[in-house]
């Protein structure tokens, strides 16, 4: 409708959520390559999937995959007075650790394929994090879940996803959970 990637159309949002296949969105300056892939991951089944699926595009297209595992800011930042402040660091650290090994496992699984793998484990907001890290790395395709560890079934797609298409400069695949 013009808005310019401020949101997602409607009609795009309807597809990706109701399609029972994955689908891949491609902003119009994007090239699809599949020569350096982001794959995010949170340890949802929708990621597993989606890791499953970007290992087997890297191994097929003799791609770099980098792993991104994000610990969403609010984990790591104070925001209850009445939790301590050593509960808060527990909370931050059990985070910090579920991301290093959700990491861990799809970088192993990538290894065992012959994949060319780095893994990275960030802080702050998901969406944003992935975006950068496809930037950073010029990824030419993201691969995420179409949903995250909320596991919100009943909406099309999560929030997460939602936001990584509208920003990313690059490709986008949306893999649903099996």
């Amino acid at each position: 409708t013009g808005l310019s990637r401020l949101v997602m159309g409607s009609t795009t949002a309807r597809v990706i959520g109701h399609a029972t296949c994955n689908v891949l969105v491609v902003p119009r300056a994007a090239e699809i390559a599949f020569k350096n892939i982001v794959v995010a991951t949170d340890g949802s089944r929708w990621s597993a999937a989606a890791a499953a699926e970007a290992i087997g595009l890297a191994k097929r297209n003799g791609a770099a995959l980098t792993i991104v595992s994000v610990v969403p800011s609010e984990f790591l930042a104070p925001t209850d007075m009445d939790l301590g402040m050593v509960q808060q660091e527990m909370i931050a650290e059990k985070e910090m650790g579920e991301a290093e090994k959700h990491a861990k496992a799809v970088k192993e699984a990538a290894q065992k394929e012959g994949v060319n793998v780095s893994a990275f484990v960030m802080s702050g907001k998901p969406a944003d994090a992935i975006v950068e890290t496809a930037k950073d790395r010029k990824a030419d395709l993201i691969v995420l879940g179409s949903h995250g560890r909320t596991g919100l079934d009943k909406l099309l797609m999560g929030s997460v996803a939602e936001r990584v298409i509208v920003l990313s400069p690059c490709a986008v695949l949306v893999v649903k959970g099996k």
